[in-house]
């Protein structure tokens, strides 16, 4: 029997994502106070998902097949 496809995926490494889960980052349009960064407003949810450890890696979309 064929597996069900992920629901939620990295948007870095690809793989599987938990939204709920403390290591799952994910992306937003926020209003932000002042000058600093305390977040006032989420003006609109992306629904886009990334493990918090994978800050910094290159995305897979980016990396060159050849």
């Amino acid at each position: 029997m064929p597996r069900m496809p992920n629901l939620y995926t990295c948007s870095v490494c690809g793989l599987e994502v938990r939204p709920s889960d403390a290591t799952t980052e994910r992306k937003a349009i926020v209003w932000l106070k002042g000058t600093g960064k305390t977040i006032s407003e989420v003006s609109e949810e992306l629904f886009e998902y990334k493990h918090k450890f994978c800050t910094g890696k290159t995305s897979a979309n980016d990396i060159p097949l050849f």
